[in-house]
């Protein structure tokens, strides 16, 4: 069975992130690292993985997602809500396209 290889998904955060504050890219790196099917993801797949591990690290840490969720908001409306707000946190990282 591979391993999650975490110097691998920096290097892929520190590229599409080149701004990522270090705490903040600790906290994803370690967060992702321990997902128990973290080990099977491909290391062709930690592109999107990084995108993702981001963006919701944003909506969780730098918006007030989940206090909209605390208002009965569905997740979707709650992500709609601040979604300008994580891109917006996500172009100061330096992230330049997604897709």
């Amino acid at each position: 069975m591979q391993k999650f290889n975490a110097k691998k998904f920096r290097e892929i955060v520190d590229e599409k992130f080149p701004y990522i504050p270090e705490d903040a890219e600790k906290m994803i790196i370690n967060r992702e690292a321990t997902r128990p099917n973290a080990a099977a993801l491909s290391v062709e797949s930690y592109g999107m993985l990084a995108l993702a591990a981001v963006a919701g690290y944003i909506r969780h840490k730098k918006t007030n997602y989940d206090a909209l969720l605390g208002m009965n908001l569905t997740r979707d409306q709650a992500k709609n809500r601040v979604r300008v707000q994580v891109m917006e946190i996500e172009r100061r990282w330096g992230l330049q396209e997604c897709f």
